[in-house]
């Protein structure tokens, strides 16, 4: 996948799709359209100036990926707060309150398709990935890759090693389970705040309501409202297909705005 996104050529083919030279312009050498016979001297030197441009623009780009401040640190809690996440989903997957409302249409796809969560989530964070590269590659960075396939895989690794070692496990009584729903909660919502402190890039998932607000004109709705919606959306189209909607769903929209806010002011000082 790295590789895919990555690698020179790929790149070079990217940018002839995202951004093709204007009209009468040669593409340039990179993209394979040379500079024949048939375009003027004025076309060709107008061509190798989009590419230089261009070039300029992809490493730029690229810069902003790999080049922060202490990026091993961000690396190191990025990883650490979407495995976390990972877990916790499984965790409240048992539970059976609710879960993210992206997790809550993922579980129930992959149960109806019978694929792993993390299969199906790899699978669609993909094709959302495509609309990203499009649309907001500003959102684009190491952190939306390790969000694409870590959390889904995590969440599928706790579920095996849970199965395994404790097959017989379930939540009994009430206050086990509200006990046991606060700490998971707690847990789930900080890690979330942790990776989006991290500026390593945001999920396809995330992305979209973004894109979706900056593509207006006006900005006659608020981009809470546009996010509201979307999240809604996607827990309503997961409990029509058999998800688990409850408390927990709502408890996520409520808390990881204030919980976010309070950790990047905290780790800040670690990464900047």
């Amino acid at each position: 996948f790295a590789w895919l996104f990555f690698s020179p050529h790929i790149i070079s083919f990217r940018l002839l799709l995202l951004h093709p030279p204007p009209r009468g312009v040669a593409p340039p050498p990179a993209w394979g359209g040379g500079g024949g016979g048939a375009h003027c001297v004025g076309a060709v030197a107008e061509g190798d100036n989009y590419s230089l441009k261009s070039e300029k623009n992809m490493k730029d780009f690229l810069k902003s990926i790999f080049h922060k401040p202490h990026m091993a640190r961000r690396v190191v809690f990025c990883v650490i707060g979407v495995t976390l996440m990972g877990f916790c989903v499984s965790w409240l997957n048992l539970l059976a309150w609710g879960t993210d409302p992206c997790s809550v249409f993922n579980l129930a796809m992959a149960e109806n398709l019978g694929m792993s969560f993390g299969s199906w989530q790899a699978l669609i964070n993909c094709v959302m990935f495509v609309f990203i590269v499009w649309k907001g590659r500003e959102n684009i960075g190491i952190g939306t890759v390790c969000n694409m396939f870590i959390v889904g895989y995590s969440c599928d690794f706790m579920t095996w090693l849970r199965e395994t070692l404790i097959p017989d496990f379930t939540f009994t009584g009430m206050v086990q389970k509200i006990v046991a729903c606060v700490v998971i909660l707690f847990i789930f919502v900080f890690s979330v705040a942790v990776y989006t402190s991290v500026g390593l890039g945001a999920s396809p998932y995330d992305s979209i309501p973004e894109i979706i607000y900056n593509a207006q004109k006006t900005k006659k709705i608020p981009f809470r409202v546009i996010r509201i919606l979307w999240d809604g959306g996607y827990a309503v189209l997961g409990y029509l297909i058999g998800g688990t909607v409850g408390i927990v769903t709502v408890l996520m929209a409520l808390t990881i705005g204030p919980m976010a806010e309070a950790v990047r002011k905290r780790i800040g000082k670690f990464i900047e």
